[in-house]
């Protein structure tokens, strides 16, 4: 049986004036409660049953996994924001689609842009989350222990004190893991925060074993090619540079450009940058001819999207030419400095400082 009722399906202004009506009553709230069927305002079962019926018409951009089916106890947690009621997400997706970390910072209820809380509105499988700052809560001070320490952690980073952020950020993993389990979403990307910061704080190698057990996690828990798990590969791939493990960093992005072709294709952003940090690593680790190789790919398909005398694809030449002689062939990288010279001063002018490599 469902728990809803069936109504009308909604168009996109019923679906923004039922958002904004229950965007009202979140001030009500006094921490981030959580709310079941029984006792939700409403405007906010308003709202659900809406995106109920959004859910089963698609007319809400859905995630992939969600099915459109609310018999109880049958249907996957959904997530909802209360400004983009037009937008749905599983449990594992929410962390790439409707994150903490959205841009969108805004109070939900004075739309300020001071520091703002999530509240959590639960009926059955249907969750909405909206931002609020503390005066719309009706509290100085978070009464919720996990978004306090969440708020502290990232006030302690964004001012540069990593050391004192790390220490909080322990804290508010551990809390994460007691409330809502270590394969939550949630204590995932607290997990990628406090990974980050340890290596921010000093401390690379720690921050490699920090995001080598959390990309172990994430690929259990979200999937191999999930958002947050190619995130999390490539900032362990990021820190295994930086902590002087050149080849495990090459072997990571190998993994993603494999991704990133197979998904994006072969002239993506995201793929061509893969594959211009993967050449580095390659050579770093000691590998110039094949260093050299992958940057001639990666040239071949700029030249043929970015165009020969773009800016980017200069600079690709400038390195297929810097491998090529650390491969030990002097006399083509000779060759092919001799060229690229000619052109950069064609192109950018004479006086430019533009150097022919990308780092």
């Amino acid at each position: 049986m469902s728990i809803w009722k069936r109504s009308p399906t909604p168009g996109r202004d019923q679906m923004d004036a039922a958002a904004r009506d229950a965007r009202q009553t979140f001030h009500h709230l006094s921490d981030a409660t959580e709310v079941t069927r029984e006792n939700a305002p409403p405007v906010v079962t308003r709202l659900l049953a809406m995106c109920q019926e959004a859910i089963v018409s698609r007319q809400v951009d859905l995630c992939p996994h969600i099915r459109p089916t609310w018999e109880s106890g049958s249907a996957i947690p959904v997530y909802w924001v209360a400004w983009r009621p037009d937008r749905a997400a599983c449990e594992k997706c929410y962390l790439a689609w409707l994150a903490p970390d959205s841009p969108d910072k805004r109070c939900d209820l004075c739309h300020g842009h001071q520091p703002t809380d999530f509240a959590r509105i639960v009926k059955g499988p249907a969750i909405i989350l909206a931002n609020l700052c503390a005066e719309c809560r009706g509290d100085s001070a978070h009464s919720d222990d996990s978004s306090g320490l969440e708020q502290d952690a990232i006030s302690r980073a964004r001012s540069g004190r990593y050391a004192d952020a790390v220490s909080v950020q322990r804290r508010l993993v551990e809390a994460l893991e007691q409330s809502l389990g270590s394969d939550h979403p949630d204590t995932l990307l607290a997990r990628g925060r406090l990974a980050n910061w340890i290596g921010e704080a000093g401390d690379a190698a720690g921050a490699c074993d920090q995001l080598a057990a959390l990309l172990a996690a994430c690929e259990r828990v979200l999937g191999l090619e999930h958002r947050a798990t190619l995130v999390t590969r490539g900032n362990l791939a990021n820190w295994m540079g930086a902590a002087g493990d050149a080849a495990g960093a090459r072997d990571q992005y190998a993994v993603l450009l494999a991704i990133f072709e197979r998904t994006l294709g072969p002239e993506d952003p995201a793929t061509l940058t893969a594959r211009s940090n993967l050449a580095a690593l390659t050579g770093r680790a000691g590998d110039a001819a094949g260093a050299r190789d992958h940057e001639a790919a990666l040239l071949a398909v700029k030249e043929r999207i970015l165009g020969p005398e773009h800016p980017d694809t200069l600079t690709t030449r400038g390195d297929v030419a810097r491998w090529t002689e650390e491969a030990g062939d002097v006399t083509a990288a000779r060759d092919q400095y001799a060229a690229l010279l000619v052109d950069c001063e064609r192109v950018l002018g004479p006086g430019h400082r533009h150097d022919g490599h990308s780092g």
